[in-house]
C-alpha cells in the first residue's frame, strides 16, 4: 500500500492531491492507483511528455456527470514518450490486480489484431470509477482508423449494419471494457452532416430525437451560435446487455462552442445535478489556460427514452509538465 507523504507546496501535484483528498476514502483510493502507476510520484507529477488524453497535456482528466454520484477518472498507465505498444496489457493487468475480470481472450485477441493494423496515438488508458461503497477499473482501447475487420468488436447487428452502412463517414477510434459490469461501449468520430446523422442514431437506440436536439440548440445559444458549421462530433455506443438497442451519447467538444474555460465554468457550475459539489470543489483549483487550450474536453450528452440527455463534462487535471509548463 502506497504510503502518503504531506501535501507541501513544492508538489506539482498539490492541487489534485487536495482535490482527491476532499472526496474522501474514494479520492484517496484513486490517489492510490495513481501512486502505484507511477503518474503520481512522491515529489508530484511524474516527469511525463505531455499526453494525447487532454488539451492540456495533462495525463489525467475527470468526467463530472449530472445525475451520477460516482467520481470518474482517466489515466494515462505510462509515458506518454515510451510508445504505446503493450499499453492494453498493462491496463488489463491492473484490472485483474484491483479485483475486477479483463477482457475476455477472444476481444483481446481483436483488439490486438485491431491495433496492429496501424499507427498508434496512445495504445490505451485506464478508467477509474469510484464511490463510497465500491470501485470499478476501465480498459479504453485504442482502435487505429486503419483497422480493416471490426466485426469481431461489434455484437450487435444493428449496430454493425449502422457502421457498414456509414463506413466512409464514421470510424471507430475507441472501445471501452467495464471490468465490473463487463460492458463494451464504442467510440466513433463522424464527419457527415450533424443533423442527418443525429436522426439516424435517435432511431438506431430508439429514442427520442428532439430532446438531444433541444440540447444541443443550447449549448450553440450559451457559446458560439454557428459552432455546427465547423464542429468535429462523435458519439458512442453502449452494448448494454439484453437490449437490442445500444446507449447512445453523443460526444462533443467544448472548444468548438466555447471560446474558454471560464465561459463553460460559469454555466456548469450553475446547472443542477449530482456533480456541483465535485464540480465546483475542482474549478476552484483550474488556474487560466494558455491562449487555445481549455481544461474542458469532451462534453457527453447520454440519450434517455424520457426527459433531456443526461450531461456530462471531461476536465483536464490540474498538472504543469516539470520541463515545459502549461501555466504562461
Amino acid at each position: 500500500m502506497t504510503m502518503f507523504s504531506d501535501v507541501i507546496s513544492s508538489r506539482s501535484d498539490l492541487d489534485w492531491c487536495w482535490f482527491l483528498r476532499e472526496r474522501g476514502a474514494c479520492g484517496e483510493r484513486a490517489e492510490r492507483l495513481m501512486h502505484d502507476i507511477g503518474v503520481l510520484q512522491p515529489g508530484g507529477w511524474a516527469s511525463w511528455q505531455d499526453s494525447q488524453l487532454t488539451k492540456t497535456g495533462a495525463p489525467a482528466e475527470v468526467t463530472f456527470s449530472q445525475n451520477c454520484d460516482v467520481m470518474s477518472l482517466r489515466t494515462e498507465v505510462a509515458d506518454p514518450r515510451s510508445g504505446p505498444k503493450g499499453r492494453v496489457a498493462r491496463v488489463c493487468a491492473i484490472i485483474e490486480g484491483h479485483g475486477d475480470r479483463p477482457p475476455p481472450r477472444g476481444l483481446r485477441e481483436v483488439i490486438s489484431a485491431a491495433q496492429s493494423d496501424g499507427p498508434l496515438r496512445y495504445g490505451a488508458w485506464l478508467g477509474l470509477d469510484t464511490c463510497d461503497m465500491h470501485d470499478a477499473t476501465i480498459l479504453f482501447a485504442e482502435i487505429p482508423p486503419t483497422a480493416a475487420d471490426l466485426t469481431g468488436l461489434i455484437a450487435l447487428p444493428a449496430v454493425n449494419a449502422f457502421v457498414s452502412q456509414h463506413q466512409n463517414q464514421v470510424s471507430l477510434q475507441m472501445l471501452s471494457f467495464h471490468g465490473a459490469t463487463r460492458q463494451t461501449e464504442l467510440f466513433f468520430d463522424a464527419t457527415c452532416g450533424f443533423d442527418a446523422l443525429l436522426a439516424e442514431l435517435a432511431t438506431l437506440a430508439d429514442v427520442p430525437l428532439a430532446p438531444l436536439r433541444s440540447t444541443v440548440d443550447q449549448l450553440l445559444v450559451a457559446g458560439s451560435p454557428n459552432a455546427l458549421a465547423t464542429a468535429r462530433f462523435g458519439f458512442s455506443l453502449k452494448m448494454a446487455d439484453g437490449k437490442a438497442a445500444p446507449e447512445l451519447t453523443l460526444q462533443l467538444q467544448a472548444g468548438d462552442f466555447f471560446a474558454d474555460d471560464a465561459a463553460l465554468t460559469k454555466i456548469i457550475r450553475a446547472y443542477p445535478g449530482d456533480h456541483q459539489d465535485a464540480y465546483v470543489a475542482f474549478s476552484d483549483f483550474l488556474l487560466p489556460a494558455p491562449n487555445g487550450v481549455m481544461h474542458h474536453g469532451t462534453i457527453g450528452l447520454a440519450a434517455k427514452q424520457d426527459g433531456p440527455p443526461d450531461i456530462s463534462i471531461g476536465v483536464a487535471a490540474p498538472w504543469a509538465c516539470p520541463l515545459d509548463p502549461i501555466w504562461r
